[in-house]
């Protein structure tokens, strides 16, 4: 594998890891934001 071709290879996994975090922090989001409607803060 060349240097240019090992590059992109990881700037692609890293774009799929940034890809699937960002889901897990709005699906996070939501389900806080849920939770507060359920059980909010005396």
């Amino acid at each position: 594998m060349t240097n240019t071709a090992t590059i992109g290879w990881i700037a692609s996994e890293l774009e799929g890891v940034t890809e699937l975090l960002q889901a897990a922090y709005t699906r996070m989001n939501a389900v806080n934001a849920r939770a507060r409607l359920l059980y909010p803060r005396a």
